[in-house]
């Protein structure tokens, strides 16, 4: 709970009951913390992702799920953690990420935060490529934080981890073990039907590659795609 309540930890995770590694400023490192055995850990991972109304167990053994204050959990249990459980819980993002800020953390250099500024205002489409914790939706906030006022904004995540401060932001979520109109892919073509003037797509890596690589070849520019 202290961990959750320090506002300079941005993740947490668990690789098992006795290693727990914390984010901070993008590193991580670990936390000197450990739980007192495996069973108190599952159910600090159930009781985080009760309240989404999802549950976890031997029959469901892994939940990705976004939590009620927009944060997110990613959680394993046996029998598919053979160690016990381990989770990757991100704390709500901080609204109004801008490429300077992260200039000034070190994230890019300032000519790369200029270069992406170009980018956006010369409505280029923008692939950011990026491992688990790397900051790559970070990145993606500060380049749609640097699209112009008055943009009508459309996003797609299967979690929704974006920080966009903006009143003309539609947020759409589709997690991948939906299927049907609420599929992801699904969701992807719909967001390009509400007329986007900046279409954000993150966490792609499935059908909607299709979808997505078909509406930059046609009529979508100054997309961000992750």
């Amino acid at each position: 709970e202290d961990l959750l309540a320090d506002d300079g930890v941005d993740e947490i995770v668990v690789d098992s009951r006795e290693r727990v590694l914390v984010m901070r400023n993008g590193e991580l490192a670990a936390s000197g913390r450990g739980f007192s055995s495996t069973e108190s850990l599952v159910n600090v991972i159930t009781r985080l992702v009760e309240p989404t109304g999802a549950r976890i167990s031997a029959s469901n053994p892994v939940v990705d799920v976004r939590l009620r204050d927009g944060g997110t959990v990613m959680a394993a249990i046996a029998p598919v953690a053979v160690r016990g459980g381990c989770l990757r819980l991100s704390k709500p993002r901080r609204s109004g990420v801008e490429l300077a800020a992260l200039a000034q953390a070190d994230m890019l250099s300032p000519a790369m935060a200029t270069f992406f500024e170009t980018c956006i205002a010369g409505r280029r489409n923008i692939l950011v490529c990026g491992s688990m914790s790397s900051g790559k939706d970070r990145l993606m906030s500060a380049l749609v934080g640097a699209s112009p006022e008055g943009e009508r904004i459309v996003s797609v995540e299967t979690v929704a981890a974006l920080a966009i401060d903006r009143p003309d932001w539609i947020a759409l979520e589709a997690p991948r073990i939906s299927t049907g109109s609420s599929s992801f892919a699904a969701v992807v073509q719909g967001a390009l039907k509400m007329c986007p003037d900046r279409f954000v797509v993150s966490d792609v890596g499935g059908p909607e590659g299709a979808v997505v690589a078909g509406a930059l070849a046609s009529a979508v520019d100054g997309a961000i795609v992750g």
